[in-house]
């Protein structure tokens, strides 16, 4: 399976700044936490897939307004790869790129007069690969939870599972995990149980 993405940690001298993260080439997904600058290769070919079939089935169903019949209850901001900005007191101290991102819709900032979005989000969701995997589970899951955000999606597409963890006392504690086979109601979103394969479902079974 093709879901491998090179990340090349790299600190600039002097520490670089979100003048240096902003000078990056369109294809290096890149990333500052605290005066180091992190960068990534584009996603693969299957890590979009898998991003994509997310985004729609999450939109679908959680997206927008709630609709009357209950098969959607809405409720739900859900942004693919946005640009967060974390930090404090400077929010762009840190500047996270996540695949994906959600926000009650109580909670979506009404006026955005950047790219970058300084409230932080419900709900963070991170593909892994084998590459960033790490950086993912540790570093990236140990500024999410400083910043506040509340719940926090692994989903390994190798393995095909999701794991779903709620920040407690500023600590992540897993709540539920899930795999390819199951029909799940997975926190925080509610409704109707929905199926977890479909969204690898054009991954290559036998790879």
């Amino acid at each position: 399976m093709r879901t491998a993405r090179a990340t090349m940690p790299t600190m600039t001298q002097p520490p670089a700044t979100y003048a240096d993260l902003e000078a990056m080439p369109e294809h290096v997904r890149a990333e500052l936490i605290d005066g180091e600058l992190v960068l990534q290769a584009y996603p693969s070919v299957d890590h979009q897939s898998v991003l994509v079939h997310l985004a729609t089935h999450l939109q679908n169903h959680f997206g927008g307004k709630a609709r009357d019949d209950g098969d959607r209850p809405g409720g739900w901001v859900v942004v693919s790869v946005p640009e967060l900005w974390l930090g404090s007191p400077d929010p762009k101290t840190r500047v996270l790129a996540p695949d994906l991102a959600a926000w009650r819709r109580e909670r979506w900032p009404r006026v955005r007069e950047t790219h970058g979005l300084t409230v932080v989000p419900d709900w963070v969701c991170e593909i892994l690969s084998p590459s960033t995997q790490r950086y993912d589970r540790l570093r990236k899951a140990t500024v999410y939870a400083d910043a506040g955000v509340a719940w926090y999606w692994l989903l390994d597409p190798v393995q095909r599972f999701v794991e779903a963890y709620e920040r407690r006392d500023g600590v992540w504690v897993r709540v539920a995990a899930f795999d390819t086979d199951e029909q799940a109601t997975l926190p925080p979103f509610g409704g109707a149980p929905v199926d977890v394969g479909a969204w690898w479902a054009d991954l290559d079974p036998d790879e």
